[in-house]
């Protein structure tokens, strides 16, 4: 256990020293009443109808199916796993294969004439569009959990950490040589095989499924309640699931990295939603 814990905050550590440095959010002394134009998202939708916990079951639920269908497959084809690599080694290079995946993916090829659909040709003009969709206070803070977390909880067992960052990578990898692909989520269902064959060679195909299914259920009921931007999340995970991971371990440590003032801010957008909520019913009476 404690080698465990001690390749989880080597995880942590490689990722916050390596992180570039933040842009500073200003600070107020008092908070704002009314919502701010720059907390909103580039894109708007209205929350869905049923409960958050519902939700989130349902993607968990989804999600893990496709991940252990998916190891399933790869025991049949394959055989039983022989164990994991050696943990430290396994640990550092996760680690450095999720640190050099902005750069890996746009070296790929594109392989024919991007469809109309897929308007971003790299990871760095799909970065922007990225941030833009990632400007609500408190679900700027919410990722720093998800990401985290996940990182934390794959990082205690390192054959989970390496299946994560094969994923992500991967995924991340065959975006651009499929540009010209125009099937939906393709990207996405290339990256449940991936992780579910390096999940079940390293022989953790359940602990895996489980852990990237919170993930990507956190992360849409984040943008379906929080950031009201569902749309949006569908869009990107239509397309570019694999940008919006690997975008979103970059940007889980710029704002953590200034984690006081996102903290203040995503406080006041809460008191601010409070107000508006309140102001309603009062409006609706009159």
């Amino acid at each position: 256990l404690k080698a465990s814990l001690a390749q989880a905050c080597a995880a942590f550590v490689f990722l916050a020293v390596l992180a570039p440095s933040p842009a500073r959010r200003p600070l107020s002394s008092s908070p704002p009443r009314a919502m701010q134009p720059s907390w909103a998202n580039q894109t708007r939708s209205p929350k869905p109808r049923a409960h958050p916990a519902a939700v989130w079951a349902e993607e968990v639920a989804r999600a893990c199916g496709k991940s252990l269908l998916a190891s399933a497959l790869s025991r049949c084809a394959f055989g039983a796993s022989a164990g994991g690599p050696p943990a430290v080694a396994t640990t550092f290079a996760a680690v450095a294969l999720l640190l050099a995946g902005a750069w890996l993916c746009d070296r790929a090829p594109v392989l024919g004439q991007p469809v109309e659909d897929k308007v971003y040709h790299s990871f760095e003009a799909f970065w922007p569009r990225y941030l833009a969709e990632h400007r609500e206070p408190r679900d700027r803070v919410a990722h720093v959990f998800e990401f985290f977390g996940v990182v934390l909880y794959m990082a205690l067992e390192p054959g989970r950490l390496a299946a994560l960052a094969l994923t992500v990578v991967g995924g991340s990898m065959l975006t651009r040589p499929l540009l010209h692909v125009g099937r939906p989520r393709l990207e996405n269902q290339l990256m449940y095989i991936i992780g579910g064959v390096a999940a079940q060679r390293l022989d953790v195909p359940f602990s895996f499924a489980l852990g990237y299914a919170v993930w990507l259920a956190f992360d849409f009921v984040g943008h379906a309640y929080l950031g009201e931007n569902a749309a949006a999340a569908a869009f990107l995970g239509r397309h570019y699931l694999g940008w919006a991971l690997l975008g979103q371990a970059h940007f889980a440590v710029r704002v953590a990295a200034n984690f006081p003032q996102e903290l203040v801010v995503a406080r006041q957008c809460v008191t601010a939603h409070a107000a508006k909520e309140g102001s309603e019913p009062q409006a609706a009476r009159r």
